[in-house]
C-alpha cells in the first residue's frame, strides 16, 4: 500500500510539472505561488501523517495526502490555463 500511494503521488507530481510547463511565459507570481504551494502541501501532509508517526502507515498517509492535494492543484491550474487560452 505504501508503494501504491507513493506511485500515485509521483504520477500526480509528474502531471503537475508537465502542466506547469504549459504556462509560457511563466510569470514570477506563478513561480512564487507554486513554490509556496509545494511548501504548504509538504507541511500539510507531514501533519496528516503525525497521527500515525513512526508506524508503518505513515508513508502511505503522507503519500495519499500528497497525491490528493496535488490532484486538487492540477484542477486549479488546468482551469487557470484554460482561462488564459484564447476563446
Amino acid at each position: 500500500m505504501n508503494a501504491c500511494e507513493a506511485n500515485r503521488a509521483s504520477k500526480a507530481d509528474a502531471t503537475l510539472t508537465a502542466l506547469y510547463a504549459q504556462f509560457n511565459p511563466r510569470s514570477p507570481d506563478l513561480t512564487a505561488s507554486e513554490r509556496a504551494w509545494i511548501q504548504y502541501r509538504d507541511a500539510e501532509c507531514a501533519f496528516a501523517g503525525d497521527y500515525v508517526q513512526g508506524g508503518s502507515m505513515q508513508p502511505m498517509v503522507v503519500s495519499a495526502c500528497e497525491a490528493q492535494l496535488t490532484n486538487d492543484r492540477i484542477k486549479v491550474l488546468t482551469a487557470d490555463l484554460s482561462d488564459l487560452q484564447p476563446h
